[in-house]
């Protein structure tokens, strides 16, 4: 409905707080990356949270917490910043 998010993963690899953990939270060093659909796929394990709901739950919280912490960062209740049609 709101379209596909848009994600500048350069500009956010680049930020001083976050490493790539961040959001690969299950990556190991020396491992290549997954995509994050090959974890957060409910139908896997039934489990693993929804790429969906990961995404909202990281994404916003992070941006949440810059915010708190008196820092710039991206939206946190304009969907349509990241969901573009």
């Amino acid at each position: 409905k709101l379209g596909v998010v848009t994600f500048n993963h350069q500009k956010h690899a680049d930020l001083s707080l976050t490493e790539c953990t961040s959001c690969h939270h299950t990556w190991k060093a020396g491992e290549a990356v997954k995509p994050c659909h090959a974890c957060h796929d409910p139908k896997k394990d039934g489990e693993t949270p929804a790429a969906k709901m990961a995404f909202h739950t990281r994404c916003i919280g992070c941006h949440e917490y810059t915010v708190g912490k008196g820092e710039p960062a991206g939206p946190q209740k304009k969907c349509k910043l990241c969901h573009i049609k």
